[in-house]
């Protein structure tokens, strides 16, 4: 058995970057979707800790410290977000990213109409 810290290393270092890969530009994504990444980072960490797949899931990140994926994946794509609005108009990130702002006011479909 991997001992947690190791194990944590381990997540953060080859199972992590795609389970988070393109989420700031792509979004969260549907629900279906999210679940099957969540699933695979559940499973991870409970074989990692050696617990039963019926445990709690807040003990697998207060034990490991990590956060869960849905939050990650957000917090990821908000400092994007950050990043994208203090970049010059004339930059086509800046550009694409006001432009979805403006149409989550008219529809409801969007990159930034997700994150609302």
């Amino acid at each position: 058995a991997i001992p947690p810290w190791e194990g944590r290393q381990l997540y953060t270092a080859q199972v992590d970057p795609h389970l988070i890969w393109g989420c700031e530009v792509t979004g969260v994504g549907t629900t279906s979707q999210l679940s099957q990444l969540e699933d695979v980072q559940h499973t991870f960490l409970r074989r990692l800790l050696g617990l039963q797949k019926r445990s709690q899931l807040c003990i697998l990140f207060s034990e490991t410290g990590l956060w869960p994926l849905k939050f990650r994946r957000l917090a990821l794509q908000l400092r994007y977000l950050c990043y994208t609005l203090t970049l010059p108009l004339t930059h086509p990130a800046s550009h694409a990213v006001r432009e979805s702002i403006q149409a989550a006011h008219s529809t409801d479909s969007g990159w930034f109409r997700d994150l609302q």
